[in-house]
């Protein structure tokens, strides 16, 4: 016979969140599906994050163009980039 039982583990012991019908001793046998931890279980996310990754993309956010050099840069575009990239498309 098999069915689910959801448990905790605590101390070394598989806990049942809900009542099982089985004898005292009985063996069995278990197949382990770990679930994510939820939100607020969560407390210190900080060891989640990749520092090296987030430093590498403040690095790089330095030496992005101001907004102003960007809206000059695209300035030479006659209507819109939306529009041109379609046309373009549309070309292929």
């Amino acid at each position: 016979m098999s069915y689910r039982v959801e448990a905790i583990f605590e101390n070394g012991i598989f806990r049942p969140e809900s009542p099982v019908d089985m004898v005292e001793g009985q063996r069995v046998s278990l197949s382990i599906d770990t679930e994510l931890a939820g939100v607020d279980e969560l407390n210190d996310v900080t060891d989640l994050l990749d520092t090296e990754f987030v430093d590498s993309c403040r690095q790089r956010a330095v030496d992005a163009p101001s907004l102003e050099e960007v809206r000059r840069s695209l300035s030479i575009f006659a209507g819109s980039l939306a529009d041109r990239i379609s046309e373009e498309r549309d070309e292929r």
